[in-house]
């Protein structure tokens, strides 16, 4: 007996408004993940170079009789309060310059940290070698005397100004290569100074970069 075939399903017939439903799914996915992204930026609170995207909530401390306003994401943990020393990290940009810079900062009370015009004159003079170096323009490079304890050290400065900008650089290697490691104190207004630490790259731009360490740390008090 022969058999019989089943008949084949009837092809199924999509309704008109399938395919702007599957298109709005889409748009609905995309805009939820974008959502996510910066959701994540926002708690994260960081940028691609890793700094910090914006300030984040105001600290308020009290160090050497100033009150001063610290975005929470520059700090280290600290809450705010009665200190004597604020530890921080300015995400410092530069005209002209694509990434910003990572630049630590100690707050302290004026009589803790002499300022680095003042260390050219009564400290690192006496301490030059006979060489000189040549670099960034507008700045003299002299290394120090590795016998007084400053091995791979110099110290750059401004010749031609009264309150000269003056920072001493570390030599030191790194699994890239050598780098240097910078560090000038700078006073802010009557009571308080700070240490400024950074990468020696920024001395080709030394100029703008001390404006705007100093206009970014002023805008705290």
């Amino acid at each position: 007996m022969a058999l019989e075939h089943a008949a084949d399903p009837p092809a199924t017939r999509l309704p008109p408004q399938f395919g702007q439903t599957v298109a709005g799914i889409f748009i609905v996915i995309a805009v939820l993940g974008l959502a996510a992204a910066y959701a994540l930026q926002a708690m994260t609170g960081s940028a691609g170079d890793g700094l910090p995207a914006a300030p984040g909530e105001p600290v308020k401390f009290t160090l050497a009789a100033a009150e001063l306003t610290v975005p929470a994401n520059w700090l280290d943990g600290q809450r705010g309060g009665f200190v004597e020393a604020i530890e921080m990290t300015l995400p410092l940009a530069l005209p002209g310059v694509p990434e910003r810079l990572a630049v630590e900062v100690t707050l302290l009370s004026r009589n803790r940290a002499i300022p680095s015009a003042a260390l050219l004159d009564r400290l690192y003079i006496h301490r030059f070698s006979v060489e000189q170096i040549s670099g960034p323009r507008g700045l003299i490079g002299k290394p120090l005397l590795a016998e007084a304890g400053y091995q791979n050290e110099t110290v750059w400065y401004d010749p031609v100004s009264g309150n000269p900008f003056v920072a001493k650089c570390l030599e030191i290697a790194d699994g890239i290569g050598r780098r240097l490691e910078c560090m000038r104190i700078v006073p802010l207004g009557q009571k308080v100074s700070a240490v400024v630490r950074f990468d020696g790259q920024a001395l080709e731009r030394w100029q703008e970069f001390d404006a705007a360490v100093e206009a970014t740390l002023a805008g705290l008090f």
